[in-house]
Parts: structure tokens; sequence; C-alpha cells
């Protein structure tokens, strides 16, 4: 939602656009019209960055998965709903020993995925004057906000290899290529028929 980030073959990343909510990881909110790298990230030996709407994520190699930004749901998943101006790692991935190999944010949510294909998410659905109730975006049979991540467990037999947020909705892709899909349907965009 009006931010980009790259990362570059030497493991810098460099963001720009709207700073609102901490999103670019400059440790302050300034927008910004030019690429600038994120200097608390130097000698991380980032792989991968994520946009969500307005919170960003990193991968370094060791699969380290940090997060920064708008946090009112969790979707940074450091158990608060404080916005963080720089990139944080997520203890909870580090206490597990997980290995995350990519992430996905949507507009306030998250998903993860392990080395092991084990499925996380975090944060919560987006409500929005159109609908009643926030839609169950996490994958844990309800719509409660998770303010850490969770492992999904009804795909906890499953190897995820990829996952993708939508706006209000996410889906995942397992190692024997079964597309699962979950949260709000309006639109079909659930693809269920």
């Amino acid at each position: 939602n009006n931010h980009s980030a790259v990362v570059t073959v030497y493991g810098e990343v460099y963001s720009w656009g709207n700073g609102g909510n901490g999103r670019l990881g400059h440790g302050d909110t300034q927008d910004r019209s030019s690429a600038s790298i994120i200097s608390m990230l130097e000698g991380v030996n980032v792989v991968s960055v994520y946009s969500g709407a307005s919170h960003s994520l990193a991968i370094s190699e060791d699969g380290v998965c940090l997060s920064w930004g708008k946090n009112n749901q969790g979707q940074c998943g450091h158990g608060n709903m404080t916005d963080h101006l720089l990139p944080l790692p997520i203890a909870s991935f580090q206490h597990q020993g997980e290995v995350i190999t990519q992430v996905s944010g949507g507009w306030e949510h998250t998903l993860a995925i392990s080395r092991d294909g084990n499925i996380y998410s975090f944060g919560s659905g987006y409500k929005d004057s159109r609908r009643d109730g926030l839609p169950p975006v996490l994958g844990h049979g309800g719509n409660e906000r998770k303010l850490t991540p969770e492992q999904i467990s009804t795909l906890q037999d499953e190897s995820i290899v990829h996952v993708a947020c939508g706006w209000d909705h996410s889906l995942a892709v397992t190692a024997e290529g079964i597309l699962y899909t979950w949260g709000a349907g309006t639109n079909g965009k659930l693809g269920h028929g």
C-alpha cells in the first residue's frame, strides 16, 4: 500500500514510498521518494523481502524472519499491537528453532512457512464498512487476533511450499501442488464455486 522494498544480490535492503507506521524500516514515519538503504539490516544478509499493506518483512540467509511497520492487529508477530519503526526478528520463530523460508503480508495479517513445511499465521482480518465481522484470514477456524505466529493445525500434515495473502483472504500450496484458500469469499476469490 504505497511502499516498496528490494534486496540486492549483496543482501542489502532498500525501501521507499509511504513511511507511515514505520513500514519503510528507517526508524521514523517519513516518506521517501527514492530508494534508501535500511541501515538496521546492514550485515544481516537478507535474501528476500515482502510487503504487506502497511508492514514489511524480510528473511535472512539463515532463516531469521524480521518484520516492521503497522502492527495494530499483531501482523508483525512480536506479541503486541505497537507499530515497529525498525526491523525486529520475530522471537517466537527463533525460540521454536524454525527456519523461515517464505512469508506473505496481507492487509493486517501475515503467513509464514518454515523449511520443514509448517505454516504459521498472525495478525487479524480487515474489517470494513461493507460487512459485519472480521474474515477468518488466519485459518484457525475463527477470526480471533493472534499477536504471535501460530501454526495452522488443519494443515500440519501437509508440507507447505508457498503462501500468498490477499486483502482479506489467504492461500497456500503444498509440495504435491494442492492449493488451499480461506478467508473472505466475496466475489468468488477463494475459488470454491
